[in-house]
């Protein structure tokens, strides 16, 4: 029988996550890098933080966009952790059962390691969770969740562009290392 799943966050120093906008620069401009698990947090809340409603004059009221939809399992920003040699990607979210008037905090854990792939590199979990169930023991689940988690994150264009060149992606101590394929001349 199993027994509890813990769910531990990764830091979100600012102060080790400052380096992140000059590792994104290097990155896209075609250098390899080393991130750790601040720069990687810094990276996937900046621009989430929503913008404040802009106003076309004193005399407009101000409205409030509308609620996203809602669905069955809802999550919040990814957040990443690195140890012992594996990154780990969990979320806080929601499961909603509206017929059955049920709303409860859930929790989504997924460890493991990027691999290549046609597409090019993938994070593969080893283990993922979904509260305490293991969904990495049901065939097709885990890329189902794991999809839904990451659908709202907006990857920048020049960050996609330099992922595409990547000749390695793996995990190098505490930190994610990304080797892009050197130009030839």
């Amino acid at each position: 029988m199993a027994g509890p799943t813990v769910y531990v966050r990764g830091n979100r120093d600012g102060d080790h996550g400052k380096q992140w906008l000059r590792k994104k620069q290097l990155f896209t401009e075609g250098n390899s890098v080393l991130v750790n698990e601040d720069e990687l947090n810094a990276w996937i809340t900046a621009g989430t933080e929503p913008e404040p409603p802009k106003s076309d004059g004193p005399k407009k009221l101000i409205q409030a966009a509308p609620p996203p939809p809602v669905g069955i399992l809802t999550f919040g920003t990814p957040n990443f952790r690195i140890r012992n040699g594996t990154l780990q990607i969990g979320s806080e979210g929601t499961l909603n059962l509206e017929i059955v008037a049920l709303k409860h905090p859930i929790v989504m854990r997924a460890t493991g390691q990027f691999v290549k792939r046609d597409e090019g590199f993938v994070f593969v979990p080893d283990q993922f969770y979904l509260g305490c169930c293991p969904l990495h023991r049901l065939p097709g689940v885990a890329n189902l969740i794991l999809d839904r988690l990451v659908e709202n994150v907006k990857v920048p264009e020049d960050i996609a562009a330099a992922w595409k060149k990547l000749a390695d992606v793996s995990i190098d101590g505490s930190s994610l290392l990304l080797t892009v394929r050197p130009v030839k001349d």
